[in-house]
């Protein structure tokens, strides 16, 4: 609280001090024509000037007090948002030391706003931060660790995904050699009924043939034996049982497994085009097996 109108106890109290000048009578009510109190100092007594430094300072001390009282004040209140949000956790994140710093700097510019902060508004607000820096450096060092495992988490985030990613590239590559497998045995599966196809057809037109040549043989014997020609008919005797023996082996169910399978341990079955190729080549190649 101030004293008087004027900040300075000098300037309230010289007002107690008759002017030596006018010297007016005890209990006058004549006007002083010098109305500025300072110029009465001088003329003071040494008690006079005694009690007037005790005054002064009790005014000084007083006021401090109230200064430093009045922005105590201010500051708890103004930090109250500051102090919810720290015992919230607000700041316990990556960069939340630099949101407390912001948050702080938005404090003390409010605080500089609050009227009447008299002469320890200084003074006051520096003891107020100095006795915050620990929770300060408490946030600092707590965000710098989150940080620190911020950085590691991404890390070994990114360390994750690579892996994903070979991961996926080998699953690609595997699915790739599947379906090229499987493609390959379709096609494999479909060359061998071709062929079996093919060998079929050829079956039935070499026992067609060979149907034909023993006819053909059995009349010759038959025209030799009339003529009375028996040796010559005996010779063509072991050539019609040869191609009888030939017919009956074709006729059996085995047969086609047996010239497939022939056919299947040749290496370029498994080439593109072999098919029209091992087609047109089916013919001659049961022709040499007989």
């Amino acid at each position: 609280m101030w004293v008087g109108s004027h900040p300075c106890p000098i300037w309230a109290l010289s007002w107690l001090i008759p002017c030596p000048v006018c010297n007016p009578p005890p209990g006058s009510r004549s006007p002083c024509l010098h109305p500025d109190p300072s110029s009465r100092l001088p003329y003071l007594n040494p008690t006079w000037q005694h009690r007037l430094e005790e005054q002064k300072q009790k005014l000084c001390h007083r006021n401090e007090l109230a200064s430093s009282d009045r922005c105590t004040a201010a500051l708890l209140e103004l930090s109250d948002e500051l102090e919810d949000r720290i015992g919230q956790g607000v700041y316990s994140v990556p960069g939340g030391y630099q949101r407390f710093l912001d948050d702080r700097q938005h404090m003390v510019e409010r605080y500089w706003q609050v009227p009447g902060k008299g002469v320890k508004a200084e003074e006051v607000l520096q003891e107020f931060l100095q006795a915050k820096e620990a929770v300060a450096q408490s946030i600092l060092q707590t965000d710098e660790a989150l940080m620190e495992k911020e950085k590691e988490m991404a890390a070994e985030r990114a360390r994750a995904e690579a892996a994903e990613r070979e991961q996926q590239v080998l699953k690609q590559k595997e699915a790739e050699l599947q379906q090229k497998l499987e493609d390959q045995e379709r096609s494999y599966q479909e060359n061998l009924r071709q062929l079996e196809t093919k060998l079929e057809d050829e079956r039935k037109k070499l026992l067609e043939e060979q149907g034909k040549m023993l006819d053909q043989k059995l009349k010759e014997q038959e025209a030799l034996l009339r003529e009375g020609f028996r040796e010559e008919a005996g010779r063509l005797e072991s050539q019609i049982r040869h191609l009888q023996q030939q017919n009956e082996e074709i006729r059996k169910p085995s047969w086609i497994q047996t010239a497939l399978g022939v056919l299947t341990d040749v290496a370029t079955v498994m080439l593109p085009g072999f098919i029209g190729k091992a087609a047109g080549a089916v013919s001659n190649f049961v022709r040499r097996l007989f």
